[in-house]
């Protein structure tokens, strides 16, 4: 059996949009190449 690789990527933008001023935060983590869990918030 091969080693698993583990990935994880984010993402963030602090301003967000200049109407509101909220923040988006996004990411996601891979697993031997598989996608296994991702987020995104507004």
């Amino acid at each position: 059996m091969g080693t698993l690789e583990l990935e994880g990527y984010s993402n963030v933008d602090w301003v967000g949009s200049l109407n509101d001023k909220r923040s988006i935060t996004r990411c996601c983590v891979f697993l031997g190449g598989n996608l296994i869990s991702w987020k995104s918030n507004n």
